[in-house]
């Protein structure tokens, strides 16, 4: 099994943190899955990406309603840039706009129409008629991951790797203890020093619509 291109820890790093040495391979399938399933939970807990992520192309666009007004947002953020966007009613002509047609507001995921843009100054009343081709992520690779993000990856992979054989119910790493519970891989079950160390990352979009 290979490590997701959004993998918040290397396979290396997990394996330093969990002290297992670096030639004993015999693990490394179940620390990739373990690593891969972290950042899933992780993201999803976050609602956002960490790792650099294509999530919409021109090809398979993500498409929005028009709304009739001067802004859009995308389902996914901090956007790190935009493919293309293009205004593309079922009736009428599509307008693919340059990035000078428009401010970019990443950490937010809104782009707003720009006052002075000779393309477009309102986006069509008309079902999924925006498309958005973008890339998401704080970062460009798992290497510059930020530190504390990395941190809640690992503590969250060595709770499930002790925890492996179903038997353990509390689990303690430095001044931290947990509990586990029934549903011990669950967001919301997610241990305490966890949430805290992803507390600053936490997506909550305001003004979407």
């Amino acid at each position: 099994m290979a490590a997701d291109t959004r993998a918040l820890v290397s396979l290396t790093e997990i394996k330093q943190y969990l002290e297992i040495d670096s030639e004993d391979t015999g693990r490394d399938a179940l620390l990739t899955a373990m690593v891969n399933s972290a950042t899933d939970v992780i993201e999803r807990f976050c609602s956002c990406y960490f790792v650099e992520y294509e999530v919409a192309t021109i090809e398979i666009p993500e498409k929005h309603d028009g709304t009739g007004t001067d802004e859009c947002y995308t389902d996914y953020y901090p956007i790190r840039s935009i493919t293309q966007l293009r205004d593309n009613p079922y009736t009428g002509t599509a307008r693919v706009l340059s990035p000078t047609d428009y401010l970019l507001y990443a950490d937010e995921g809104r782009i707003k129409l720009r006052t002075d843009s000779q393309t477009l100054s309102r986006f069509s009343s008309a079902p999924q008629s925006i498309e958005i081709a973008y890339k998401v992520g704080y970062c460009a690779d798992t290497a510059s991951v930020p530190h504390d993000v990395k941190a809640a990856a690992k503590q969250l992979i060595a709770v499930w790797y002790r925890d492996r054989a179903g038997d353990l119910t509390t689990e303690r790493i430095g001044d931290y203890t947990w509990q586990r519970s029934p549903a011990w891989r669950e967001p919301t079950d997610l241990p305490d020093q966890v949430k805290f160390l992803l507390g600053p990352y936490i997506r909550y979009r305001v003004g979407a619509v």
